[in-house]
């Protein structure tokens, strides 16, 4: 873990071989002016981790992230080879059959890819765009916007 950081995780941080967010935000703030290549690698693997804990494979704690996913990023040219996209999927699917349990009563995971779903499968749960005339409607007299970006 040292060499991939920088930082050994003391046992009072980890909770489950899992690490707090926040203390990730501590311990990496902000890169200094002169960093060195190696410094540059443990703080962009510092943000990935946060980025994969808090946002593509986010658990039901909102706040810890699986420090095993150090192990995929002590190489930055394999880690781009990775099916990433793959993965949050099947994780989002794992999490939503864990939440359809009847004793599930929260769901984890990237969310927000689930809500683009249903807005484009079923478009009665996507909310209503407001009337916005822009320039290049107005020879067109299109009253509606198409929709969001994350909608199309």
């Amino acid at each position: 873990m040292l060499d991939t950081t920088g930082f050994p995780f003391p046992e009072n941080n980890r909770t489950g071989g899992r690490i707090q967010i926040r203390q990730l935000s501590r311990w990496f703030p902000n890169l200094p002016q002169d960093a060195d290549d190696v410094e540059v690698q443990r703080y962009a693997r510092a943000y990935i981790l946060q980025l994969l804990g808090g946002t593509l494979f986010a658990d039901k704690s909102n706040n810890l992230v699986h420090i095993t996913y150090l192990q995929f990023l002590e190489d930055f040219e394999a880690a781009g080879q990775y099916g990433w996209g793959s993965a949050t999927l099947a994780h989002l699917y794992r999490q939503l059959c864990l939440a359809a349990n009847i004793d599930g009563a929260e769901i984890a995971g990237l969310v927000i890819l689930l809500q683009l779903w249903a807005w484009d499968r079923l478009p009665f749960l996507a909310p209503i765009m407001g009337n916005h005339i822009r320039d290049d409607m107005i020879d067109n007299e299109e009253l509606f916007p198409p929709p969001p970006f994350g909608h199309r």
